[in-house]
């Protein structure tokens, strides 16, 4: 999860005067994978990528790169990705080496520098396909390119079953994807679903079907999935994206309802998120939150809806460090519930007290 509330932050300034506490760095650094072999600068010397391994390309502004890769033994319908894009970058995939008979293109026309990952539909067994990478905005950098094969991601028997609230380990093959479902408790609430000890670079959807065509949240390592219902199955996918093997636990929570004025001792897991809830008393107040004893960097953001979409004050001094996080609220409504997010930054477990002043 991004920090997408620094321009809220600023706006709070003067207001958040006096807050102590951490603040720090993006999502954890993963070293990149090797870079592409081959020079990619011409059709007759193009990157020659493996199916299913990632690798590291670099682009000139306005430029084009050529890749070359050759299919398996079983058609089957392949995903191209272009992730960590520093420019406007779109692909075209090609059967043929002088790039007339396209088979699929990939842009979202947006101009901007997010990844560009689709699928290539069905292609032929023991072929080789050509790839053109394209650069749009002039501006020169790096990416991660990665093919992968549908049918080399063979799935265990059946999704694994989760149970909200126990950390489940698991390892994850370069370029795969695993399945997971679980079943909701009597309340409907939002839940968090975290990735953690992560190896590689590993993204999750949650789906309300089965078939993963009804898709409820995604998110890159640790997010809040929005109200689920109550008794209900979900459907968790994690893809391993940068194609590198490795282990990591996966965790369903539900949000820990907090007693204004009572602490609240517990631990968060590396590049993870907590989620909270607490109802305010009868007299409407400022509010303090504060996140002493941190081991790592932790920062918190408070919302009046469980969607986590209607901000009312965030808490981060965006220095990097383990100091510990206290900041007021702006005035809460009486008789009202709201839901507090808490942030793992510099991919530190540990453990934190959290507690909401009584007014």
């Amino acid at each position: 999860m991004k920090r997408r509330y620094l321009i809220a932050f600023f706006l709070f300034i003067t207001f958040l005067s006096g807050c102590g506490g951490g603040g720090g760095d993006d999502d954890p650094i993963i070293p990149p994978p090797p870079s592409c072999s081959g020079s990619g600068a011409s059709p007759t010397s193009p990157y020659t990528l493996t199916v299913g391994s990632a690798c590291t390309g670099s682009i000139d502004a306005a430029a084009t790169r050529f890749a070359e890769f050759t299919t398996g033994g079983t058609a089957s319908p392949h995903t191209i990705s272009l992730t960590g894009v520093q420019s406007d970058l779109s692909w075209e995939l090609y059967s043929d080496p002088g790039y007339t008979s396209l088979v699929a293109p990939c842009d979202d026309f947006v101009g901007t520098t997010t990844d560009e990952s689709c699928p290539t539909g069905t292609l032929a067994a023991n072929t080789t396909y050509y790839l053109q990478v394209f650069e749009w905005d002039a501006v020169a950098g790096t990416y991660t390119i990665l093919v992968e094969d549908s049918a080399a991601s063979v799935p265990l028997p059946g999704p694994i079953t989760l149970t909200v609230g126990t950390p489940y380990n698991d390892s994850m093959g370069a370029g795969a994807t695993r399945d997971f479902d679980f079943t909701t408790g009597g309340t409907a609430t939002t839940h968090t679903i975290s990735l953690t000890g992560v190896q590689s670079d590993l993204r999750w959807r949650l789906y309300s079907d089965p078939s993963h065509t009804s898709l409820v949240a995604p998110c890159e390592n640790s997010c809040t999935t929005g109200m689920l219902a109550a008794n209900a199955t979900y459907y968790l996918q994690v893809l391993e994206l940068d194609g590198l093997a490795g282990t990591y636990t996966v965790l369903v929570e539900e949000p820990i309802t907090l007693t204004v004025g009572m602490p609240y001792n517990d631990s968060i897991g590396a590049g993870a998120t907590k989620a909270f809830d607490f109802t305010t008393g009868g007299t409407a107040s400022t509010h303090t939150i504060s996140l002493t004893g941190v081991q790592s960097d932790l920062s918190w953001e408070l919302y009046s809806d469980p969607g986590y979409t209607s901000l009312v004050a965030p808490c981060d001094d965006f220095v990097g460090t383990t100091t510990d996080e206290s900041c007021p609220t702006g005035t809460l409504a009486a008789n009202t519930t709201y839901y507090l997010q808490v942030f793992e930054w510099d991919a530190v477990a540990g453990t934190y007290t959290v507690l909401v002043d009584t007014p």
